[in-house]
């Protein structure tokens, strides 16, 4: 579990075995529908691309990435409109000794087309690596 709130959003991560990876978001929108939504990729696809929206849009998406090898705290640097709630991760050690962090983060608000800073990075706490955060 990555993140949740009560019983109205949860954000959880599952891998199938040292390559694959799935997350999944549950949200459920103003009416009370819950809007299911899940993304599947490979850890080391994932860890190459910038993070990848999903959810639904109307109740705030999800951004999804993984750092390979990353240790401590990734951040997310440049928000300083805070249009994206905190950013939360968990840590794997894989067989062979690596590591995958994977992070989550969402638009605080749900999104309404505005433009995004374009210096916004997550930065692991070695705070080399960091990359675009959309």
């Amino acid at each position: 579990m990555l993140d949740s709130d009560g019983h109205d959003r949860a954000d959880v991560v599952w891998l199938v075995d040292d390559v694959d990876v799935c997350a999944g978001t549950i949200t459920r929108d103003g009416d009370g529908d819950v809007l299911p939504s899940v993304l599947h990729g490979t850890l080391d696809g994932l860890a190459a691309t910038p993070p990848v929206q999903f959810g639904g849009v109307q109740v705030g998406p999800d951004m999804f990435t993984v750092f390979l090898g990353a240790g401590g705290e990734v951040t997310l640097k440049g928000d300083d409109a805070h249009t994206f709630g905190p950013v939360h991760q968990r840590t794997v050690v894989l067989g062979g000794g690596r590591t995958a962090t994977f992070v989550e983060y969402r638009f605080a608000v749900p999104f309404q087309g505005a433009p995004l800073g374009q210096d916004l990075a997550l930065c692991p706490a070695s705070g080399t690596n960091c990359r675009k955060a959309y």
